[in-house]
C-alpha cells in the first residue's frame, strides 16, 4: 500500500461479551478490553526517525511466567525421558506411559494456563490434565515433521502451592508410520502461566 502522508489502520474491539462468572451473554456486539499486539513496518525515503523513546520492556510485554521442564520435579512411568537445551523428551514404547510435572503458584489468581510441546514423526497420542482434571480433548503429536508449538488449555483458579501438569498415553496415533520404532512419544518445553489478575482492564 503506497502512502504520501499517512496511513492509518484500525482494530474494531468489539464482539460477544459473557460473564466470566456465570456464562451469561451480555452482549452481541459490545466493547471488549481484549489484548491486541500490532507490528508495523514500512520502507521510507529519506529516513526518517521519532524523538517520543518506546515504553519499557515491561510496560510492553505480559507478565508471563515462563517455567522450563527441564528445572521442574518431574516424574515418568516408564522412566524414558531424555533433557536437551530444548527440553524433556518422553518415549515410553507403550501405548499407557505417563509424565508429570510440579509447578509452584506463588499468589492465587486466575490462570492462563498453557504448555510448548513437541509433535513428531515418532509421535502419540496423550490426554493432558492439570490436577488430574482433563484439558480438552486427547492431543495426537504425531507429525511429518518436528514442530515446537504452544498449545493453550484456558483460564484456570489456582490456589497458591504446588500443581501438576500431566500428560497421559492414549494410544498410536493412526498417523504413525508402519515401519520404524514404536516410541509413543512427545516433547516438552515449557509451561507457561500468565495471572489474569497482573493484567491491566481484566475485571
Amino acid at each position: 500500500i503506497r502512502f504520501t502522508k499517512s496511513l492509518k489502520a484500525s482494530i474494531e474491539h468489539r464482539g460477544s461479551v459473557f460473564s466470566e462468572k456465570d456464562g451469561k451473554s451480555l452482549s452481541s456486539s459490545g466493547e471488549r478490553e481484549d489484548w491486541i499486539s500490532s507490528l508495523s513496518l514500512w520502507y521510507q525515503t529519506p529516513v526518517a526517525t521519532w524523538d517520543e523513546p518506546l515504553p519499557p520492556a515491561e510496560k510492553r510485554v505480559a507478565p508471563y511466567k515462563i517455567l522450563l521442564a527441564t528445572q521442574l520435579k518431574m516424574r515418568a512411568k516408564p522412566d524414558k525421558t531424555e533433557k536437551s537445551i530444548a527440553g524433556i523428551s518422553f518415549r515410553p514404547e507403550v501405548p499407557d506411559g505417563e509424565i508429570e510435572f510440579d509447578f509452584e503458584i506463588d499468589e492465587t489468581g486466575r490462570y492462563r494456563f498453557s504448555a510448548v510441546l513437541l509433535d513428531a514423526v515418532f509421535g502419540s497420542r496423550y490426554q493432558p490434565f492439570l490436577d488430574d482434571t482433563p484439558l480438552g480433548p486427547v492431543l495426537d503429536m504425531n507429525s511429518k515433521g518436528g514442530d515446537w508449538r504452544e498449545y493453550v488449555f484456558d483460564l484456570h483458579d489456582l490456589s497458591k502451592g504446588t500443581h501438576t501438569f500431566k500428560l497421559s498415553g492414549r494410544g498410536a496415533s493412526p498417523r504413525r508410520r508402519t515401519i520404524g520404532p514404536k516410541l509413543l512419544g512427545v516433547g516438552i518445553s515449557t509451561l507457561i502461566l500468565l495471572r489474569m489478575e497482573d493484567m491491566q482492564g481484566y475485571q
